[in-house]
């Protein structure tokens, strides 16, 4: 098949993880068999075009510009019609709902080429703060033949604008040829200053409310009062500088500084090496300000290392945490049960042990980005 694959968000010279997960997508996708052409913004270092990883990308409009979405807009319509005027194009997949799916929708349906949506369901994409967004939105689900949600949690957020014949759930997943540890856990470990029997909690994540590392932070100082043998690693970046410097406020207030490290933001490589060292992974996820956890592949790429799991109950986090089999989901305003179960891991090694490695099992079984792919070429080819 001949597919277009249109996303505002992609991977750019400037921040490469930003979308990334849009990039594997697409390339699985193209592995299958398939041609795929993309067009997306750029950064001020992108070309206008250029190819990565064998995919042809097509950046229309710069992404810092104030203009941006409305010259998104006319630069994607326009180059749409010009590729489709020497390649036979299938199908126009966009990654994201917004205004420019709505004309995006109507340019299909003129052109007669089969349309779906993607959607992670998430606050930035589904604006309905005043009437004229609410009835963007409702024409922009209603112009595809499809729509694909990356959780159930999605799939529930759009189901009361969206007709649920039209929607079918397929979770993001895990591009395992990326996500492979430079280091062995021991070494790593040893060069963190982990000593030998001490306990590696780690969080990766965005820095922002959703995430919760507040809560998690909170619950420290009572698991060290019962088990003061850890070290708490929490990797990544907030979207303002501000985001970490009220977490690490919070860690000296709580008197828990010398047990908590802030690691910053890491590449794939690097991620790898954290994951694969700690012996529990934790976020609280939580909906906050209305946003929601559209689906959490940080908790995915934990269990892909064989990692016990504690998340937040949040919007698709149902999807990517098997409460009971794979780790713990939590209500992230119940902090007494946080800290039990974080002890509960921290005594049992047997337990992480077998909620690892169920964990490691669910996702070799469904959740790599080339099950993703299948799964989603599957649903296209329905008629």
């Amino acid at each position: 098949m001949n597919i277009l694959f249109i996303s505002y968000i992609y991977p750019r010279k400037s921040n490469m993880r930003r979308g990334m997960f849009v990039h594997q997508r697409v390339k699985y996708i193209m592995r299958k068999g398939n041609n795929v052409e993309v067009i997306t913004t750029k950064g001020r270092e992108d070309s206008d075009f250029e190819v990565m990883d064998g995919i042809k990308i097509h950046r229309v409009s710069a992404a810092d510009s104030i203009f941006s979405g409305i010259l998104f807009i006319k630069n994607a319509l326009k180059k749409i019609i010009d590729i489709g005027r020497t390649e036979n194009i299938d199908f126009i997949l966009q990654e994201f709902v917004g205004v420019s799916t709505v004309f995006i929708g109507l340019l299909a349906k003129i052109k007669r080429k089969r349309f779906v949506l993607i959607t992670q369901a998430t606050k930035w994409e589904l604006q309905f703060n005043n009437p004229v967004n609410r009835l963007f939105i409702k024409l922009a689900f209603a112009l595809p033949e499809k729509i694909i949600c990356c959780s159930n949690g999605a799939k529930h957020i759009i189901s009361n604008v969206c007709n649920p014949r039209k929607m079918y759930v397929v979770n993001n997943g895990l591009d395992d040829e990326q996500l492979v540890p430079a280091k062995t856990s021991a070494k790593f470990r040893e060069e963190l200053g982990i000593k030998k029997g001490q306990i590696m909690i780690l969080t990766v994540s965005n820095l922002m409310p959703k995430k919760g590392i507040d809560v998690i932070l909170q619950a420290i100082p009572n698991v060290i009062k019962k088990h003061g043998n850890l070290k708490y690693f929490i990797v990544g970046e907030g979207n303002t500088e501000a985001d970490r410097e009220k977490l690490e406020e919070l860690a000296g207030r709580l008197g828990i500084r010398e047990y908590v490290r802030f690691e910053g933001k890491k590449i794939m490589s690097d991620l790898a090496n954290y994951y694969n060292a700690c012996d529990i992974f934790v976020v609280m996820s939580r909906d906050i300000g209305g946003e929601v956890e559209s689906f959490g592949i940080v908790y995915i790429e934990a269990s892909f290392f064989g990692k016990p799991v504690i998340g937040g109950i949040s919007g698709g986090t149902a999807d990517a945490v098997e409460n009971g089999k794979t780790g713990y989901l939590i209500d992230s305003g119940d902090s007494k049960k946080i800290e039990e179960t974080i002890l509960a891991l921290i005594h049992d090694r047997k337990l992480r042990e077998k909620l690892g490695k169920a964990g490691k099992k669910r996702v070799l079984n469904g959740f790599l980005w080339k099950q993703s792919a299948e799964k989603l070429l599957k649903i296209l080819n329905m008629n």
